[in-house]
């Protein structure tokens, strides 16, 4: 071994620290630097610029174990090796569990073992170093990634080439409803619906030797609680140093408002046609309500009705559209501002909250994330509300959910009105 190697040596015994000089010269070269009291040992761990460290434990002014303890509070990483001849096995025990890298008898046939167990400690040691470079590196990496797309609002995930997930942004975790942390080491395809062996983007029998392209997909992700939402995903290979694959990047991006707004705008399509054939109620109930359950879960809408507009004609559309009993107009309620208002609104859970607060309205469920209502109408005089409410995501109502509302609350009051005997109608208004 040519590079020099420093050395530094504990040992208050001239005798044996020659023996060991001469034995590691026998293989290295070395520059020692020999520690025999208290203020040699501190005036050498303040500088600690040494490859390894070879200590006695039976000391004049200390023991082995509190010179290792010190140096690997220091230098977790630089190699102690303990050459004693008044240790035990409990000594040595306890040394490894500290961090010891070899623990060796004095004794003549021992002698030559140590400059082995240096060199063995000094390949550790430098397979460690490269270990944690590779490992800074990686981190650094991550910091990188994370930097440049933690802030974007569409979906980020690397996967490796065996399709485990390395990381995800937060708008990908909060696409998903799970914590960021939550997805590292998951099967990157257990996230959407239908795939079993592989990303939605790439075949189960995909090889990292052959390049290809980037690809798009559009499928459904399963969110944390098993629900399932409409996402595009576009998946780009990473390529290392041999232009061989080594990951994946994935982008994506939720799909449920485009969707969602493509279908509402086809409901407002169909009914208005559906109207301009029929205006009956019992021919529009079904079709009405079919068109409903397509787009939105229809037991989260509710038909409320003041007391005065309450018709054998306006219950019975509610509750066939509905299949389920309507509720009658209450003060302070947020169908109330619907209907003393005439206009349709919608509020997010922050509004609902604030108004609470202020006593503007009540509310029985305090959990409500968002709400949106149009005035039920029937010979221009105002006979309740459409209500449509989400107690999970105040993201899911939108101006285009508002359209629908007051579309379909427009065709309840028409359909009803028209159908009326002339003695309801009056009632009505």
């Amino acid at each position: 071994m040519s590079d020099l190697l420093k050395i530094l040596l504990i040992d208050d015994n001239p005798d044996d620290r020659m023996l060991i000089i001469r034995e590691l010269n026998k293989l290295f070269v070395i520059d020692v630097e020999e520690v025999i009291d208290i203020q040699g040992f501190e005036s050498a761990i303040e500088r600690l610029d040494f490859d390894i460290v070879i200590t006695d434990y039976q000391l004049r002014w200390t023991n082995g174990i509190e010179v290792l303890i010190k140096i690997k509070k220091l230098s977790p990483l630089l190699p102690v090796i303990m050459f004693t001849a008044t240790g035990s096995e409990e000594i040595a025990v306890l040394a490894m569990k500290i961090g010891l890298d070899d623990y060796i008898l004095k004794s003549p046939q021992h002698y030559i073992r140590l400059a082995m167990a240096v060199n063995s400690a000094i390949s550790r040691m430098h397979e460690e170093l490269k270990r944690k470079q590779a490992e800074n590196a990686l981190m650094k990496s991550e910091e990188n990634y994370r930097t440049l797309v933690e802030n974007i609002s569409i979906g980020f995930t690397r996967i490796d080439k065996d399709y485990k997930i390395i990381m995800v942004n937060k708008a990908q975790g909060k696409m998903f409803r799970r914590p960021v942390e939550d997805f590292v080491g998951m099967n990157c395809f257990d996230l959407y619906k239908n795939q079993s062996t592989s990303c939605p983007c790439l075949k189960s029998s995909f090889s990292p030797d052959i390049p290809m392209p980037s690809m798009e997909t559009i499928t459904q992700g399963i969110r944390d609680d098993k629900s399932l939402f409409d996402v595009k995903i576009r998946t780009f290979p990473t390529y290392g140093n041999d232009g061989n694959v080594t990951g994946f990047i994935e982008i994506t991006e939720d799909l449920t408002g485009h969707i969602k707004n493509e279908r509402i705008k086809e409901f407002i399509i169909k009914m208005t046609g559906v109207f301009h054939e029929t205006g009956k109620p019992d021919d529009i109930i079904p079709i009405l309500r079919a068109e409903l359950s397509a787009i939105l879960d229809i037991s989260s809408l509710q038909i409320v009705l003041t007391e005065k507009s309450v018709s054998n004609n306006f219950v019975g559309f509610s509750e066939k559209l509905l299949e389920s009993p309507v509720n009658l107009f209450t003060e302070k309620s947020l169908e109330s501002l619907v209907i003393e208002s005439g206009k349709a609104l919608i509020f997010k859970k922050i509004e609902i909250d604030e108004m609470i607060r202020s006593g503007k309205i009540l509310l029985s469920n305090p959990d409500l994330h968002a709400w949106a209502g149009a005035p039920l109408k029937s010979k221009n005089a105002i006979v309740g509300a459409l209500v449509l409410q989400n107690a999970d995501n105040e993201d899911a109502l939108t101006v285009s959910e508002l359209d629908m509302l007051q579309l379909v609350s427009n065709l309840i009051g028409i359909a009803i009105a028209i159908n009326l005997p002339s003695g309801e109608h009056a009632s009505a208004n």
